[in-house]
């Protein structure tokens, strides 16, 4: 229950900081409606992955030694909200959308300390 409300905060924020960050910045409609947009495609196309090749994905990253797969995580987590970034989406969105990906072997692992 508690993992799958955590899931749908994940998903409003990837709603919600698109469109705080355009009011911020004070851009006009069209161009908050542009960002709005493109993180909901990223949203979704993330969510098809992971339905789809969740598994697959978990077992790539996935390692027996707690500390390659801490540093794996991190290291995607941070290329994917790079490329958020870049798209002119939060950062944050492509690193809740990373942490909604992965699952299986990656979420059941123990950790490193």
């Amino acid at each position: 229950m508690i993992l799958s409300i955590l899931v749908l905060e994940d998903l409003a924020m990837a709603v919600y900081l698109p469109i705080i960050t355009a009011l911020l910045a004070g851009v006009g409609l069209a161009a908050g409606s542009v960002t709005l947009a493109i993180a909901l495609g990223v949203a979704g196309l993330v969510l098809f992955l992971a339905l789809r090749y969740g598994r697959l994905i978990s077992r790539f990253v996935s390692s027996d030694d707690p500390e390659k797969l801490l540093l794996v995580v991190l290291g995607l987590t941070l290329l994917v909200a790079g490329v958020a970034q870049q798209l002119q989406v939060s950062a944050a969105v492509g690193a809740f959308l990373v942490g909604i990906a992965l699952s299986g072997e990656v979420a059941e692992a123990p950790t490193p300390y």
